[in-house]
């Protein structure tokens, strides 16, 4: 009877941890498990919506660099392979005005979450730390006030992204 109550134990314990591991990568929008150059290029930066028409705003938001204004909830936003930030709601990340950090690992075979949220990082540090000083840009940098200047040049940036593993070997 002991033997079998270890069992009903552990498969409890396997069922709740894979319901939440579900629960968790359920919620990652497919388009930064894709190829970065799936999206809309405006100077380095890459902008995805799944709706035409707030990703139609995004773009006019970060084109025109328009200040205190939120970008829709859904809007990706990908310089590098390797990271993305999705705007979620206000209250889910109160301290980046509703974005969700990303740090990927991605291969020809696909993309892994390796961090996400306030734990997302790089070797500069987390990306709150760099976004946080462009509150006035809804948390987004683009050569806007209030960020970190990025340590890579606009042509290594694109060689960068040209080099996304993901992206096959026609671009």
């Amino acid at each position: 009877m002991l033997h079998i109550g270890r069992v009903a134990a552990t498969a409890a314990v396997t069922l709740l941890l894979s319901s939440v591991f579900a629960a968790q990568s359920a919620d990652v929008p497919p388009e930064i498990l894709a190829c970065i150059a799936n999206g809309t290029k405006v100077r380095h930066t890459f902008i995805q919506h799944p709706d035409p028409a707030k990703l139609k705003e995004a773009v006019r938001l970060y084109e025109s660099r328009v200040e205190n204004a939120d970008y829709p909830e859904g809007t990706i936003f990908r310089m590098i392979p390797g990271e993305a930030m999705v705007k979620r709601s206000k209250a889910a990340f109160p301290q980046s005005n509703g974005w969700e950090y990303f740090a990927l690992g991605v291969t020809p075979q696909g993309t892994t979450v390796r961090a996400r949220g306030m734990e997302a990082n790089n070797p500069l540090g987390t990306c709150q730390s760099c976004h946080a000083g462009a509150t006035k840009s809804d948390y987004v940098c683009g050569g806007g006030p209030g960020c970190a200047a990025v340590p890579l040049t606009e042509e290594r940036i694109g060689q960068i992204q040209a080099n996304d593993p993901r992206c096959g070997t026609n671009r």
